[in-house]
């Protein structure tokens, strides 16, 4: 795994092999469309209107696993669908909206660790069956809305994805 700065959209559109990496969340609606409110997945909705639909058909069908939506871009969950509230597994913005013991959608959820993780393992086997020949530029997976440290998912992340692989830090 490399370390980059820049807009992963803006570096997978320059490499002609790129592919933009989005985090997302299990979370599909009641009207079928998977839940894209805030960072990459909600750019990736503006720039591809109707995705949050087709990734909701998807994760109903195949479950909260990476998807490739276009051929260049790619889902890569790091929050559960739904999770029983504890002390520490909602986001700070969110915690007063639920109490402990209630069960709250996967976009008020601290990122998983184990989701992460297991998002990274697949991900590689996708690059591995099928799109060998590309590069991936995600962001710091569950550091920005899923509000955990850079260095604790680095250290998951730097025994498991290869160099096409690239974490981005993106400052506007």
């Amino acid at each position: 795994m490399i370390e980059a700065r820049g807009d992963i959209f803006g570096l997978a559109e320059k490499d002609e092999v790129g592919v933009a990496v989005i985090t997302t969340n299990g979370f599909v609606k009641i009207n079928g469309k998977a839940v894209m409110g805030r960072g990459c997945a909600l750019k990736a909705l503006q720039l591809y209107p109707g995705i949050d639909v087709e990734l909701g058909k998807r994760i109903k069908r195949c479950g909260n696993v990476p998807h490739v939506l276009r051929p260049k871009l790619v889902t890569f969950p790091v929050k559960p669908a739904l999770v029983v509230v504890s002390n520490d597994n909602i986001v700070a913005h969110m915690k007063h909206n639920f109490s402990i013991g209630d069960t709250a959608p996967g976009w008020a959820a601290r990122a998983d660790p184990t989701i992460i993780e297991h998002s990274a393992k697949l991900i590689v086997k996708l690059a591995d069956a099928s799109m060998k020949d590309n590069r991936f530029y995600l962001p710091r997976p569950g550091c920005g809305a899923g509000e955990l440290c850079w260095k604790d998912v680095r250290q998951i992340l730097s025994q498991i994805l290869d160099d096409r692989f690239a974490c981005c830090t993106f400052n506007e």
